[in-house]
């Protein structure tokens, strides 16, 4: 497997965290502002979520252990409590809103980032790790982003869940799907 574009019988995947609601739609409504506003649509290709392990290329075959091999690492694991606290940046290309600093989580995909490379091998080249869940990024225009980062910026996105499962998702048809949830393990 190889994160390369235009490889022929491969698709595309990654390993995240889906957002349970209430933090599925707030960061949601949030896409959709950045879509009506600043006319910036590419992140609601995917429901609203925190990668874990960044888009990979993979002939189905490869995937197929995947799950199983999860699974058991997730049983490693209790749920991770995680807050959504304001916006952040990356540059003048990507708007998100901020994941405040938890140590188990950055422990979490620390090892899964380590457990996934001794799998999968060079299929992602590093593990820059900074959880966040986007909301308008590719298609925003230098033209629409002082504007819409003024606009982000002063906007509230607080609120709290726990993550006690993950999420394999695959694009298909031009948008991303779920097509394995894994739990964490659940308490005694």
């Amino acid at each position: 497997m190889r994160r390369k574009k235009n490889n022929p019988g491969k698709r595309l995947y990654f390993i995240a965290w889906v957002l349970p609601e209430p933090l599925q739609r707030c960061v949601t409504d949030y896409k959709i502002l950045a879509k009506d506003l600043f006319h910036s649509r590419h992140a609601l290709n995917s429901p609203a979520h925190i990668t874990l392990i960044p888009p990979f290329y993979a002939h189905t075959h490869q995937i197929e252990a995947l799950p199983e091999g999860l699974r058991a690492f997730t049983q490693n694991f209790s749920p991770i409590p995680v807050s959504l606290s304001g916006f952040g940046k990356f540059g003048k290309r990507v708007i998100f809103v901020d994941v405040v600093p938890n140590p188990e989580l950055m422990v979490f995909q620390n090892q899964l980032y380590h457990w996934f490379t001794e799998l999968y091998g060079g299929v992602i080249k590093s593990n820059r790790f900074h959880p966040h869940a986007t909301v308008a990024f590719r298609d925003l225009t230098e033209e629409f982003f002082d504007e819409a980062w003024d606009f982000f910026s002063a906007s509230e996105c607080e609120e709290e869940a726990t993550m006690n499962e993950i999420h394999i998702l695959k694009h298909e048809h031009r948008k991303w799907h779920v097509i394995e949830s894994l739990p964490l393990k659940q308490k005694d």
